[in-house]
């Protein structure tokens, strides 16, 4: 039995940021992570000859909490933005469109928009517009995204625009995310605004200006690169295939190590659903001068699309990656068991696929 100050349960982001700002502070740290490596969802990988990321690719800039720790460990000249682009969307009728403009999760700030229309047509979008003339306590108590958009905007808007952004952004359905999760402050824009388009409206034009996401040149990888750096210097006690029972932690002991217990791995929940990355890489340098957008947001019921994640391409949507030459990466994120083939361009031939 070993004794330190904190032991720091999960080698994950949190794992390693917690871990880090303990030893700096002159604590004695142990951190204990089940799998055979550190960073949790940041990974890389090799793909046709190149290392891109595997897991997150991007960043939400929403507080600046992000960038301010890039910042920190000496990533701040290497921050960019994506591509000034709207990102477009596979519609379940097999066509793409570029999506709203003005909107937030998908939830359109000005129903009657041009955009809108053409996203969900006339019919949808003048029944988003009711949203202006219902009070604002209507869906005011929904639990989750997808039941205040289909209360306040109806189930077009919530399919057609809401649901694949949301599937983009946290691989759930919107009926399946808890409101306070998608934005803690739609809820409050809602009562204050007296819509739910108004709402979006004041929650956009208060938001920071800028793209709401962010990347690392050398990919977002080199977060955990530098963390676990730093975590060597500190002398933090590192022990990675330290599997740990949950219901066997105490507040002062986690499996042979003694210490104040901090926990930053979630605990296993019912009902989890697996995820399945895909990254292909196309042997097709030509779209690399036209690309469309940041990436391509996935309807449910699109045809030929696996159920889950919508394909981005970091040519387009991440600065650093335009310096990879000879190949398109699109990344893929699917829900479920299985997955079928996304028809990124009938003209590329994928040419490497790592899953």
């Amino acid at each position: 039995m070993s004794r330190v100050d904190e032991v720091v349960v999960g080698g994950g982001i949190a794992g390693l940021v917690l871990a880090r700002r303990l030893a700096m502070a002159g604590r004695k740290v142990a951190l204990l992570e089940a799998s055979d490596r550190l960073g949790g969802q940041l990974l890389r990988i090799e793909v046709a000859g190149i290392t891109v990321d595997a897991g997150a690719e991007s960043f939400a800039t929403r507080g600046g909490v992000v960038a301010q720790l890039a910042t920190e460990i000496g990533l701040g000249a290497d921050l960019v933005s994506p591509l000034d682009a709207p990102a477009w969307l596979y519609r379940d009728d097999g066509s793409a469109i570029a999506l709203p403009a003005t909107s937030l999760l998908g939830i359109p700030g000005v129903p009657l928009a041009a955009d809108v229309i053409a996203a969900i047509g006339t019919r949808a979008a003048m029944r988003a517009e009711l949203d202006v003339a219902m009070p604002p306590t209507v869906g005011a108590k929904a639990a989750t995204l997808g039941e205040l958009v289909r209360r306040r905007m109806g189930s077009a808007v919530l399919r057609g625009l809401v649901d694949p952004v949301v599937r983009g952004v946290h691989s759930t359905s919107a009926d399946q995310l808890p409101l306070e999760r998608a934005h803690p402050g739609l809820r409050t824009a809602l009562l204050r605004e007296g819509s739910l388009s108004h709402g979006v409206l004041s929650l956009r034009a208060g938001a920071a200006a800028g793209s709401q996401v962010g990347g690392i040149r050398g990919g977002m990888a080199r977060l955990a690169d530098e963390l676990i750096a730093d975590l060597e210097l500190f002398g933090v006690d590192v022990r990675l295939g330290a599997r740990i029972a949950f219901d066997e932690l105490t507040r002062q002991r986690a499996g042979d190590v003694e210490g104040r217990v901090v926990l930053a791995a979630a605990p296993p929940t019912a009902g989890e659903h697996r995820v399945t990355i895909v990254l292909l890489a196309v042997d097709q340098p030509a779209l690399d001068a036209a690309p469309r957008g940041t990436g391509m947001l996935v309807a449910t019921d699109a045809p030929g699309c696996a159920r889950g994640r919508s394909p981005t391409s970091p040519p387009s949507g991440r600065g650093w990656a335009n310096r990879l030459r000879g190949a398109t990466f699109c990344a893929s994120r699917t829900t479920g068991t299985a997955s079928r083939t996304w028809p990124m361009s009938r003209a590329a031939t994928p040419r490497h696929c790592s899953a």
